[in-house]
């Protein structure tokens, strides 16, 4: 999850009203997921515990695409999760997901 995250080097991650670049937002993921510890047992965890918003403000973390559109990084997460699923589970039934 945070690798992809760290892999998105013409994305920009606002927090707080404040701009970063991907590794920094990755490093700011490991530090929240190194802070929940056992509350995180799996990446639908993780997304729900650390990657949704600041635990401070409540405001949702985005990524500011190169072309200029903005998607919640839980968002984002979840359809990477999703498709990691899939590709793990490929001859599941939709509705078994």
């Amino acid at each position: 999850m945070i690798g992809s995250i760290a892999g998105l080097h013409d994305a920009r991650f606002i927090r707080n009203g404040t701009e970063y670049d991907s590794q920094r937002a990755a490093d700011h993921l490991r530090l929240k997921l190194r802070v929940a510890g056992s509350r995180v047992e799996t990446a639908a965890d993780f997304i729900a515990d650390c990657a949704t918003g600041s635990s401070v403000t409540g405001k949702p973390y985005q990524i500011k695409f190169a072309d200029g559109h903005f998607v919640a990084v839980a968002a984002f997460l979840r359809k990477k999760l999703a498709a990691w699923t899939r590709e793990q589970n490929p001859l599941s039934a939709p509705g078994d997901r």
